[in-house]
């Protein structure tokens, strides 16, 4: 029942365990996403993160805003910093939502 003003949250690109199973981001974004967004307070601020190359950017940005727009006031989408060179052969795999909660 805690809640926080600020939470971080750096989605795994793949995760496995006894409790939960098998955790692939391009399957279960959304449910991550809104479990981290539970967490958050009114006004407060979420930060996702995911360095997948199997996902889009623009799938990253418009499948959580798909599922959790209602609830934020605010989002800004942050893509690969300069010093992780984008290239035909290495396309952006990092990516980043800041966002405040309504």
């Amino acid at each position: 029942g805690r809640r926080f003003d600020w939470v971080a949250l750096d989605l795994p690109t793949f995760s496995k365990s006894k409790k939960t199973g098998v955790f692939r981001v391009e399957r279960d974004l959304e449910r991550l996403v809104g479990l981290g967004l539970d967490l958050v307070n009114p006004g407060g601020v979420g930060l996702f993160s995911c360095n997948t190359q199997r996902m889009a950017s623009a799938a990253f940005y418009h499948r959580i805003l798909k599922a959790h727009g209602a609830q934020l006031d605010r989002v800004y989408y942050v893509g690969q910093p300069l010093d992780f060179p984008v290239t035909p052969l290495t396309p952006a795999y990092l990516k980043c939502l800041w966002m405040r909660k309504r």
